[in-house]
């Protein structure tokens, strides 16, 4: 309630930036910051959510996350600003929510780019050249993928020795590989209907 009461009371609009990352318990959340004046005019940037994101990591399904954590704290009326990376998907996810919250609002004039990331992309640029996320990647990571790929091979050739019990094993390590298909398992089994939302306020709940 405190943290509600004070943006609530906020003397600016609440601006809001936001970034995807996956867990190690391979669960994709969305980290949402808010920033805004307090009351006595003092800046203020706290973190307000860590929402789980399901399916796809596609700009409309981070928006359902934003969302969720907005509605929650009831700041639909004064969000202000939005600022995350500079991927087409964040202007897809920027402008879902605005349809929500404030459809007479334009994307354009509504979002801020993310200036580390902008002087990294241009640093890479002029040290790699063209794709240089493929480059830094190949240069960087060649030989731990090779190593990586090598032995999760072996790994699953001996378990295919055990029979069928080593199939289960396999099949497991290949749901539980990717966030997304997590949820498609749960989906199916129907168990998803088991998990609670994940909330970052007061506190985190890990499953």
């Amino acid at each position: 309630m405190r943290v509600i009461d004070e943006l609530h009371s906020a003397r600016s609009k609440i601006h809001l930036s936001f970034d995807l990352w996956s867990s190690p318990n391979a669960l994709s959340l969305c980290g949402v910051v808010a920033h805004y004046l307090t009351a006595d005019l003092q800046s203020r940037a706290i973190l307000i959510g860590l929402e789980r994101v399901k399916g796809a990591h596609s700009g409309e399904n981070i928006a359902e996350a934003i969302l969720r954590i907005i509605i929650e704290f009831g700041i639909a009326e004064k969000v202000g600003y939005f600022q995350g990376d500079n991927v087409g998907k964040n202007d897809t996810c920027d402008q879902a929510i605005l349809d929500e919250i404030s459809p007479f609002s334009s994307v354009a004039h509504r979002q801020l780019r993310c200036y580390g990331h902008v002087i990294n992309l241009a640093a890479k640029a002029f040290l790699f050249g063209h794709n240089p996320d493929a480059f830094e990647l190949e240069i960087e990571n060649l030989e731990k993928l090779k190593l990586e790929i090598r032995h999760e091979r072996e790994l699953l050739t001996q378990w295919r020795k055990r029979g069928s019990v080593g199939k289960l094993h396999n099949i497991v390590v290949w749901i539980r590989r990717t966030p997304q298909r997590r949820d498609s398992f749960l989906e199916m089994t129907g168990a998803n209907t088991q998990f609670k939302r994940l909330y970052s306020y007061p506190m985190l709940n890990t499953y």
